[in-house]
């Protein structure tokens, strides 16, 4: 354990990243010349001791 609590988080999936990152940038080199476009990947919060509830 590195923190504690533990902290929450947002987890990604990096060989995700990497796939669309380079689909990309070959999609550019091989000629692709359109507007920048966005990529949205699932990234699940991850909840753990560092969150908890406001209450008003």
């Amino acid at each position: 354990r590195i923190a504690d609590p533990m902290v929450t988080v947002v987890h990604n999936d990096p060989v995700e990243l990497g796939r669309c990152a380079a689909e990309l940038a070959l999609e550019r080199l091989a000629g692709y010349n359109g507007p920048p476009r966005m990529v949205r990947l699932d990234a699940p919060l991850l909840l753990r001791e560092s969150h908890r509830m406001v209450h008003r």
